[in-house]
């Protein structure tokens, strides 16, 4: 019998050194959460490992005025040199990495240089990774990248570029992402994109284009993400479409379109995204996005006033927003080709409809698989029919209501809503709400979250003791309120010994 015990506790303990090796030896193949210094020679303020230790240098005090290459380790993989925007650097670059042959990465910014320069981070080899944002860079010439044959990404945003010659990124044969974001760019020179065959993103965004040229984007057909906000864009050409057949992504938002064409993104077979919020479009056309399948479609903040029956004919939308317009009514054919596709709707901040129960009514009807649904902001009275919703009971997950003038809502506009997790009643003209009511969220089992604040809610006895009682049992209203430091619980707006007062905190005996 002792032997047997002896044995065991022998096995125990083997056991238990072997659990402490392994422990440790996992241990020590963890990463440190400390910075892990790999040179003596670290100008800067820091030297350290990135999470995939890679040697990496620093520079972000300010106020330099050279970097800092005579004093670095020359085998650093990255470099960050920046500063605060308000104690920018004052450098030039010229040929300082000559004996860098191991960068990957070379980030210089806030740093007001002026120029590139000839064949500055020759040899560049490695380097993948090249950001010159927020400098004072005026112009590029053709020789400014040479050597950087394996950069893939390219960051010249925040700069003054004006202009360039034809092929200035020749040699850049395997760039993907190139963003010239916030220049003064007024036009695109010839090939400007001559030989970026790999190229997927280009950002052009902020600069005073006015008009694109067809030409401009011949070079570009791999591209798949291509940002042109607020460039003062009225159109873009049917050709440009046609030299960008694999475009998922296309961002129009803050120009000045005010129509499109029938069929007008009929090329971009491939198109996922389309962003055209914030031109001044005032009316939408049959076909303006026939063929499309899309993902999602920005429309919010235009002038639109009418949108035809057939726009949306022959084409999928996942996500539509179309608030922040001046939609005088919604057609009854108008969200029909949209019926299975589409599964997010925002129509909020449309003020100007005649009828808003009713054009909302032709609004969701047709819709079967829609699930999140804002129309905050809309007029929208107690005239909303009580079957608004019977045709989403078993898809509607959201949906917002706030800002309306619902006074006393109808218990039937919730009824069957199984899957409702967010419920949004801010901002209305409530002063209590009826037993039904209560009746109906409370069977509501997926119910997560209901915002009922910023109401006149009456906290008189035969207004609100119903609702009172509701709110201090349900877990919904309590995930509302506490959060936006309680911004987002309900209160009392009379009588006036009471306002402010939260409902949730209130006893029956204090009810007048």
């Amino acid at each position: 019998m002792m032997a047997s015990v002896t044995t065991t506790g022998f096995t125990v303990i083997v056991g238990y050194l072997v659990l402490v090796a392994i422990i440790g030896m996992i241990e020590c193949r963890m990463p440190s959460t400390e910075s892990v210094v790999w040179t003596t020679k670290c100008p800067c303020r820091q030297c350290d490992l990135d999470q995939f230790d890679r040697k990496r240098v620093i520079c972000d005090e300010g106020d330099r005025l050279e970097i800092p290459t005579r004093q670095m380790d020359n085998t650093a993989n990255i470099l960050i040199f920046t500063a605060p925007p308000d104690h920018q650097n004052q450098v030039t670059i010229g040929r300082i990495f000559l004996d860098f042959k191991s960068l990957q990465e070379i980030h210089i910014k806030y740093s007001n240089v002026p120029a590139i320069g000839d064949s500055s981070f020759w040899p560049g080899r490695k380097v993948e990774v090249l950001d010159l944002s927020y400098n004072n860079i005026t112009i590029l010439r053709d020789t400014d990248f040479n050597g950087l044959t394996n950069l893939a990404a390219l960051n010249l945003s925040d700069n003054s570029l004006e202009g360039s010659p034809s092929a200035p990124f020749r040699f850049l044969t395997n760039l993907t992402r190139l963003s010239l974001a916030r220049n003064k760019l007024t036009k695109l020179v010839p090939r400007l994109f001559y030989r970026l065959e790999r190229l997927e993103y280009l950002d052009l965004s902020g600069n005073p284009l006015v008009e694109i040229e067809p030409e401009d984007f011949k070079d570009l057909k791999p591209l798949r993400q291509l940002y042109l906000n607020g460039c003062q864009l009225s159109r873009l050409h049917s050709l440009i479409y046609q030299s960008l057949p694999n475009l998922e992504e296309l961002d129009l938002k803050n120009n000045r379109f005010e129509a499109i064409a029938p069929f007008e993104f009929k090329y971009l077979k491939k198109l996922k995204n389309l962003y055209l919020d914030g031109n001044s479009l005032t009316f939408l056309d049959s076909n303006a996005f026939n063929g499309l399948r899309l993902n999602k479609i920005g429309l919010s903040h235009n002038q639109i006033v009418s949108i035809k029956s057939c726009t949306f004919c022959n084409s999928t939308v996942k996500e539509l927003d179309i608030s922040y317009n001046k939609i005088m009514s919604f057609q009854p054919d108008i969200t029909e080709p949209l019926a299975v596709s589409l599964v997010s709707l925002n129509t909020q901040n449309n003020h100007d409809l005649h009828d808003s129960a009713l054009s909302v009514a032709n609004l969701i009807r047709p819709l079967k698989s829609i699930r999140i649904l804002s129309l905050s902001s809309m007029n929208l009275e107690d005239s909303l029919p009580s079957n608004v919703f019977l045709n989403q009971r078993e898809t509607l997950n959201s949906i917002d209501l706030s800002g309306n003038k619902f006074v006393n809502i109808s218990a039937k506009l919730f009824e069957g809503l199984k899957h409702l997790e967010s419920l949004d009643l801010s901002s209305n003209l409530m002063y209590g709400l009826s037993e039904s009511v209560l009746e109906t969220l409370s069977s509501l089992s997926s119910l997560t979250v209901i915002y009922l604040d910023s109401n006149p809610w009456s906290c008189f006895r035969c207004h609100v003791l119903p609702l009172m009682e509701w709110i201090q049992s349900s877990p919904a209203y309590t995930n509302a309120c506490e959060k936006d430091d309680r911004k987002s619980c309900a209160k009392c707006v009379q009588p006036i010994d009471l306002n402010g007062k939260e409902l949730h905190s209130m006893q029956e005996w204090s009810l007048p």
